[in-house]
């Protein structure tokens, strides 16, 4: 939802609109990340959590679509921009290195020759050694550490 929050939605006494006997989960990712998310949190508390889920960002593609052909190997560092690409465009047998186990895990059930090179971007960045370019970086417009400053930094193309 965007714009105004309906009337009904606001008051000065947080109360009003939801009793909290407990702590409450506020999740703010996009919304099916925070279902995905809240499941897991249900599962390993072995019950339902109160949770109020509340996107404070949408992701969307930005730019046109690349010919994925010219790469050797697709960066992605997130399973949002593994999504993102998805919708246009496959990436089956396609050469894919990733920052976490979970995005390589994405990019493989989508047909991807995934493999994940680091946890975060700097164990990414000490592993990238035997890369093959060009490649292209796929990723959001906010994101955590520069791994193209990195990259570029080891001479990868």
């Amino acid at each position: 939802m965007t714009g105004q929050l309906p009337p009904e939605a606001i008051s000065d006494k947080p109360d009003d609109l939801m009793p909290v006997n407990e702590s409450t989960l506020l999740l703010t990712r996009p919304e099916a990340q925070s279902r995905e998310f809240l499941l897991r949190c249900e599962t390993l508390a072995g019950r339902k959590l109160p949770a109020v889920i509340s996107p404070l960002m949408r992701i969307e593609p930005t730019g046109d679509t690349l010919d994925l052909g010219r790469y050797a190997t697709i960066i992605f560092t997130s399973g949002n921009a593994v999504r993102s690409v998805l919708r246009h465009q496959s990436l089956k047998g396609r050469a894919v290195a990733t920052v976490g186990e979970s995005t390589a895990k994405l990019a493989m059930s989508a047909g991807a020759d995934a493999q994940a090179l680091g946890e975060d971007v700097e164990a990414f960045a000490r592993n990238a050694e035997g890369l093959k370019g060009p490649s292209l970086f796929c990723r959001g417009v906010h994101s955590r550490g520069d791994l193209a400053e990195k990259l570029r930094d080891q001479n990868h193309s």
